[in-house]
């Protein structure tokens, strides 16, 4: 997310390099925030469509501790997934939690 803007893949078709999905990243440093955008490629109409993003909320430090799944809905996103990361004194990640902040991953290191 720090490097690339965009990304696209390709799929061999019949012979021929067909796009098949693009990926665009970026951030928004006042906010704190890193996205990125999934699209498909939609021959018949041969433009790219919304399928999915994810946001990706920063904590002082630049690691991230809020990730959120939406999917475009025909003309809107819509939530389908919220992470929390909680980290542990040295900078790991101890715990994933859920929307209800109910843990869903959970590490011991000793």
């Amino acid at each position: 997310l720090n490097v690339m803007t965009e990304t696209i893949t390709y799929k061999f078709i019949k012979g021929v390099w067909v796009p098949h999905a693009r990926t665009e990243y970026g951030a928004n440093k006042e906010d704190a925030m890193k996205y990125n955008i999934v699209q498909k490629w939609h021959g018949e109409k041969s433009k790219w469509i919304n399928e999915f993003y994810y946001i990706f909320q920063l904590d002082e430090s630049g690691k991230t501790k809020t990730e959120v799944h939406l999917s475009w809905a025909g003309k809107e996103w819509k939530i389908d997934l919220t992470v929390y990361y909680i980290y542990d004194d040295n900078g790991q990640i101890s715990q994933i939690l859920n929307e209800n902040k109910q843990v869903i991953v959970e590490w011991f290191c000793r």
